[in-house]
């Protein structure tokens, strides 16, 4: 039988998938909460809490309709408890600016009976996401 923390990595995992494969939003939020919470950088442009899944959904789009070209690629996974952490290279060319961008960032999940509750991000460079933003 799968412990909590392999079943919690198997959900983000899956999670990627569906953002890969180009499935969508729902299908990537299909094992968030009603009550999920994701957290941007206060910093960003597009920055803040977005709670709900409907908001969530609407926070990432916007994200990735601000860059072109804009693509992540999972490096690792840590998984512990409720909790599964994400390391991912992010590249992305801001849709406005033109500049480009390549950097880490860490995610942290958090799960709750076997649904995402809170995404957290944690960017390398903000700043230089704001610069090819436009902000």
């Amino acid at each position: 039988m799968a412990s909590v923390q392999d079943a919690n990595l198997a959900i983000v995992k899956k999670a990627y998938v569906a953002l890969e494969q180009g499935h969508g939003w729902d299908r990537f939020l299909e094992d968030f909460a009603d009550d999920c919470e994701l957290y941007e950088a206060p910093s960003l442009p597009y920055g803040g809490v977005f709670s709900g899944k409907e908001m969530v959904k609407a926070g990432g789009a916007v994200v990735f309709s601000t860059f072109d070209d804009f693509k992540f690629k999972v490096l690792n996974y840590v998984a512990g408890d409720d909790l599964v952490v994400v390391h991912l290279m992010l590249t992305g060319r801001g849709r406005t600016t033109g500049k480009t961008f390549s950097m880490p960032l860490m995610e942290k999940w958090r799960l709750r009976d076997g649904k995402v509750v809170e995404l957290r991000l944690f960017y390398f460079d903000s700043a230089r996401v704001i610069d090819c933003f436009g902000a």
